[in-house]
């Protein structure tokens, strides 16, 4: 069976990976240009906080945008978007020093973010509603898994770039970025049109399910027909050998009664010679189609084709918790390894060096992580994430040596990789199939207000209590989110009408 993903790379995957390389290389120069334009170190850190705040408040809004307007017209209107917002940042950086330049800078951010929130729903949407169920998982895995290695190409790229030509030609290159995914999207990406509410790659699976029915219904239709003929065939010998008998009884005065089948007619039946098999005639088995009743057999449904019939707040509120202290675990993951490196005295080199290799391994999990999702349940990606990245912090803690954090540091990569699109594949099991990026926009707020809150999470606790507490703290936090998931997600996908791996449940497992 061929991966249905295949046909998602050219329209999906192949612009997302090229639009997240621009963006990852952008995010790390921020601050920087902010700097060059004139903002203070608060300041400049507070432009980067307004993405973030962007991020939480117009999601719901965006989400209802992207159901009206369609997937396609959105990631359209969205680059074009993009495209403005870089040229607008860009000419802020050619007249720094100036009012407009923080006025153009802050708004070109602004309009990145929306951009870059559009982007994201849309995309998630689309993957919702383009795979089944069974492949929901690996499907936004790989969604996450690209956008991972933009995040580790990015800032590859930008240190080159502004090593050869300065801060400026990080914004055109993304501003090329932009264009190319713009370009793909135009050329590739069609809108979904499913069957009657199934996804267009589920109403597939469907009819070829419907004609495997139908084939094996005609192949039982003629295995019985043939039966039939047989049977058929048996009794009329019967009848001739009674018949023989009385033709012998007549040789003692008897009347002779004439057979009504002659012995020479079984010679040939249907135009087959004597000893050879006797098969019915199309026409007989079609015949014994038409009269054969129903089998009763009725497809299965695929993968929940109708979707979740409406959203549903008390699953959503339980799922949410939950995901929260997954994206405020996995926003500390950004800001743990710099600061703990930094309290242990190593250089940055080591702390560098650290980072990379927590993102290697946190990129090549996506697709491992997707399939352990898909095949084993929802929980098989949530409970390793949670557990081994609150792992890794108290092992980082408690082995405070270069070596212990540079395990700690892998291991924390290792255990966010095992998540890989699972805030994402969640999200589109709990949303309906209809204004199902409406229900994505209030999830996505939902989740970036935990990425959003996470380094404040730990900079208010390492002021009360110290750095190593406050890792112990947020590691504390991803095992209540572990706890919490484990206890109530299988009971929230129960009241869905699901199974863990997003398939709808059989009769029995409801009872």
């Amino acid at each position: 069976m061929s991966s249905p993903l295949r046909a998602l790379a050219a329209p999906i995957y192949i612009p997302s990976l090229i639009y997240s390389i621009g963006n990852g290389a952008l995010q790390p120069v921020i601050v920087l240009a902010a700097l060059d334009i004139g903002f203070s170190e608060a300041g400049s850190s507070a432009v980067l906080g307004v993405s973030g705040v962007v991020g939480v408040f117009t999601a719901p809004m965006l989400g209802s945008f992207i159901t009206k307007v369609g997937d396609r017209r959105s990631l359209v209107i969205a680059s074009v978007l993009a495209l403005f917002a870089l040229a607008t940042s860009l000419s802020a950086l050619l007249y720094s020093d100036t009012s407009y330049a923080k006025v153009a800078f802050i708004s070109g951010i602004v309009a990145i973010a929306i951009s870059l929130n559009v982007w994201t729903l849309a995309r998630q949407a689309y993957i919702a509603d383009s795979l089944p169920g069974m492949w929901r998982g690996r499907g936004l895995s790989t969604l996450g898994g690209v956008l991972r290695i933009g995040v580790l190409v990015g800032p590859l790229l930008s240190t080159a770039l502004i090593a050869l030509w300065g801060l400026s030609s990080v914004f055109v290159m993304n501003g090329v970025t932009v264009a190319i995914s713009l370009a793909l999207i135009l050329r590739y990406l069609t809108p979904v049109q499913p069957l009657a509410g199934t996804s267009s790659i589920e109403a597939q699976a469907i009819e070829a399910q419907a004609e495997r029915v139908e084939q094996q219904e005609r192949e039982e239709a003629d295995e019985q027909a043939l039966l039939d003929a047989h049977a058929e065939l048996q009794e009329r010998a019967e009848l001739v050998e009674l018949e023989d008998r009385d033709e012998l009884a007549g040789q003692e005065g008897q009347p002779r009664v004439e057979p009504a089948v002659d012995v020479d007619d079984l010679a040939v039946i249907d135009g087959h010679e004597a000893g050879e098999p006797v098969v019915p005639a199309k026409n007989d088995v079609d015949d014994a189609m038409a009269e054969r009743p129903s089998s009763g057999r009725h497809m299965p449904s695929d993968s929940h084709p109708l979707g979740v019939p409406r959203p549903d707040l008390r699953s959503t509120i339980i799922a949410g918790i939950g995901i929260t202290s997954l994206t405020v675990l996995r926003a500390n993951k950004n800001v743990i390894i710099p600061l703990w490196g930094t309290a242990l005295g190593l250089d940055h080199e080591t702390i560098t060096l650290a980072f990379a290799a927590s993102a290697l391994i946190d990129t090549i999990m996506f697709y491992p992580a997707g399939k352990m999702a898909d095949r084993r349940g929802r929980l098989w990606a949530l409970l390793p994430s949670l557990i081994i990245m609150s792992f890794a912090i108290g092992l980082m803690v408690t082995w405070s040596t270069a070596v212990g954090f540079f395990v700690g540091s892998i291991l924390l990569g290792f255990g966010n990789g095992f998540g890989s699109g699972i805030l994402m594949t969640l999200g589109a099991d709990l949303s309906p199939s209809q204004n199902r990026a409406t229900f994505l926009g209030y999830w996505q707020a939902i989740a970036n207000s935990g990425t959003a809150a996470g380094p404040f999470v730990v900079s208010g606790l390492t002021a009360l209590i110290g750095v190593a507490a406050g890792l112990w703290a947020t590691a504390a936090l991803g095992l209540f989110g572990a706890v919490w998931f484990r206890a109530l997600l299988p009971g929230t996908y129960r009241r869905l009408g699901l199974t863990l791996r997003g398939m709808p449940l059989e009769p029995e497992d409801t009872k």
